[in-house]
């Protein structure tokens, strides 16, 4: 995503997010990723009024999910106590 503006950003602040400059695994990982370490709220570069949320895990990889809107996106985040150990980061 690249170009991407955060508009909402909770756990480690150091994470590091991969930048997809590692060699490609021969086989896709399928075990247990661990714990989400890291979930940035990015806006949709297509310009839907949408926006991304990108869970980073503590293995590296990363997973999203799209929502129509920064609000939509929060309440989702809201639905489950599975985060609710990361702080909220300002940016």
């Amino acid at each position: 995503m690249d170009g991407g503006r955060v508009l909402r950003r909770r756990g480690e602040i150091g994470a590091a997010w991969p930048d997809g400059t590692e060699a490609p695994l021969e086989e896709p990982i399928t075990a247990f990723r661990g714990p989400v370490v890291a979930i940035a709220i990015v806006e949709d570069e297509a310009d839907t009024g949408g926006v991304f949320t990108l869970f980073l895990y503590a293995d590296g990889s990363i997973a999203d999910e799209w929502q129509a809107s920064l609000e939509d996106a929060l309440a989702a985040l809201e639905e489950t106590d599975e985060f609710d150990g990361l702080p909220w980061a300002e940016t």
